[in-house]
């Protein structure tokens, strides 16, 4: 329920794509202070509870809501997850608290 944006990273032991951009959200969310971070491990009841399909996953949620989706599974390279994170993140902090 918070006003910071959380970008909440669901992924799964042995998950190869996971792994991957793993390297490149440690560098890449280190630029960015207004982000809060969260991974989920958990492929039961918090990914249903989200609707999550595919992993790596990744949604932005604020205000207790999902304001925008990361498809990491189209980055190629960290300069192209760099762009999807600032477009997230200028989607999150373009949203009000009232819907």
């Amino acid at each position: 329920q918070t006003g910071r944006p959380v970008l909440v990273y669901f992924t799964y032991p042995g998950c190869a794509p996971c792994a991957r951009l793993q390297a490149y959200q440690e560098r890449v969310l280190t630029r960015y202070e207004d982000f809060l971070f969260a991974r989920v491990s958990d492929v039961g009841e918090a990914s249903r509870r989200y609707g999550v399909h595919l992993f790596p996953w990744h949604a932005v949620r604020r205000f207790g809501r999902t304001v925008a989706v990361i498809h990491p599974r189209g980055v190629g390279t960290e300069q192209a997850y760099n762009r999807q994170v600032q477009s997230a993140l200028a989607t999150a902090l373009s949203q009000s608290p009232h819907r």
